[in-house]
């Protein structure tokens, strides 16, 4: 029987000279003169697959074949990272202890050749696809389906497309998320999450899919996410007085705010993957839309995650995040046993000066 995969090499390798995961767990794999054979499962979509070197051996891959369909030039998205997180692409070559070469690719091999096709220019795969765009590979996760229904963990753990931002004419609506420059004081932030906890049940919205996870889930699952809003239409709510360090962080950041809110999340919670595109038939929206929603976590235990489709789970343990979530299809989930607040402040494209891209 043929390998699901199977990665063509030179050099003379042996199996405790490297690690192999696809969607971050370790799979088996043998090792030949040929190349290395990995006899795994995969569904339908888009796939992550890394090998890393754990001694400082010299490793050429030639090809990769996944259910016997060869890569071909798509072998060329591929790149490779060393240990100061410098970044090789395209890269096929590992020479040293401590490097990384990474992988992505969907299945079947026509589907993925379909979307690199859409998504480059003829010559472009082969060159350096970072000089010319920011690319966004989606991430697989597995979700407790004792804790959360079907759809989310299927929004989690299945990936169908990926984003790739032209460098030189991106426009907001285009990236999915950025980080955000400007810093704000840790115990700033740790004062709005008190004002939270203390004041939301009393000023609480409930969300608009609350009725609708009710009727689907009844009982079985926890649905009961809410929503307290300080601004709205870019007016300032009576409510935004209990919350005076939310205020702060407005006016210390210089911000020009569409709408502010503070989200609760209780534990075993979650967002049904939607988009928030209510404001975009008004034109005073114009300049708030896209890459603009300034997204702070106040109270964050581990085990809370979003996830935005065909960009990925966002990386919300380093800097604050500025996110797209009225473009792109976006799900939240918390699955730790504390309930979590976020501030989210929508404001004008400005913003987009003060962010960066990895």
């Amino acid at each position: 029987m043929l390998p699901f995969i199977f990665i063509e090499t030179t050099g003379q390798i042996s199996q405790s000279d490297i690690c192999i995961e696809i969607n971050g767990q370790a799979v088996d794999f043998t090792t030949s003169e040929a190349g290395i054979s990995i006899h795994t499962d995969c569904t339908f979509g888009l796939h992550k697959l890394t090998l890393t070197s754990v001694n400082p051996i010299r490793l050429e891959i030639l090809q990769v074949f996944v259910n016997g369909s060869s890569l071909r030039k798509l072998l060329y998205m591929s790149w490779i990272k060393n240990s100061d997180h410098q970044k090789f692409q395209p890269g096929t070559v590992l020479w040293e202890a401590g490097q990384t070469w990474h992988l992505p690719f969907g299945y079947p091999v026509s589907y993925w050749l379909e979307l690199a096709e859409n998504k480059f220019s003829p010559g472009e795969l082969g060159t350096n696809l970072y000089e010319k765009y920011w690319i966004y590979y989606p991430d697989s996760m597995t979700v407790d389906s004792e804790k959360f229904p079907n759809i989310i963990r299927d929004f989690f753990l299945h990936n169908f497309n990926y984003t790739v931002v032209p460098k030189e004419t991106t426009t907001a609506e285009q990236i999915p998320y950025m980080w955000y420059k400007k810093s704000i004081p840790h115990s700033l932030v740790e004062l709005a999450g008190q004002e939270a906890i203390k004041n939301i049940g009393e000023t609480t919205n409930s969300s608009a899919h609350l009725a609708e996870n009710q009727k689907e889930f009844r009982d079985k699952f926890n649905s009961n996410w809410d929503v307290t809003w300080l601004y709205k239409y870019g007016k300032r709510l009576p409510c935004a007085d209990d919350y005076p360090h939310v205020q702060k962080i407005i006016d210390l950041l210089d911000l020009d705010c569409w709408s502010v809110f503070i989200g609760k999340l209780s534990p075993g919670d979650f967002i049904y993957p939607h988009v928030d595109n209510q404001s975009k038939s008004n034109p005073e929206y114009q300049n708030y839309q896209g890459c603009t929603q300034l997204y702070v976590p106040l109270v964050w235990p581990a085990g809370n995650f979003i996830k935005i489709a065909g960009a990925g789970i966002l990386p919300m343990d380093e800097e604050t995040l500025v996110i797209n979530n009225d473009t792109f299809t976006h799900s939240v989930i918390n699955a730790s046993t504390q309930t979590r607040y976020a501030l989210g402040l929508r404001v004008n494209k400005k913003i987009i000066n003060d962010c960066f891209i990895k």
